[in-house]
């Protein structure tokens, strides 16, 4: 998790190496899935790992980390927390 999850600090390092240190770094499709109880869409089955009080708990978690140790993190969008809300999607 933390390769995935700690990833902007590396990008935040090569933003600084190269003089881009003022600028801040929106976080987009940050979160993650969760869908016990219903069948999993095809390609999203990783959803079955975390039951819904996991989702909320590493959310909030990551949301305390990021305000605590990123000052240069501007917003944090959380992506996507109810994957049957999809359409389209091929269930499996």
């Amino acid at each position: 998790m933390d390769f995935y999850f700690r990833r902007p600090e590396d990008l935040r390092a090569v933003m600084e190496q190269y003089n881009d240190g003022d600028k801040q770094i929106w976080i987009t499709e940050f979160g993650w899935a969760s869908c016990q109880g219903t069948s999993p869409f095809f390609g999203y089955e990783y959803c079955l790992l975390n039951t819904e009080q996991v989702q909320a708990d590493y959310t909030v978690r990551a949301i305390r980390y990021a305000r605590e140790r990123w000052p240069w993190a501007g917003v944090l969008f959380v992506w996507n927390l109810n994957y049957s809300t999809i359409a389209g999607i091929a269930r499996r």
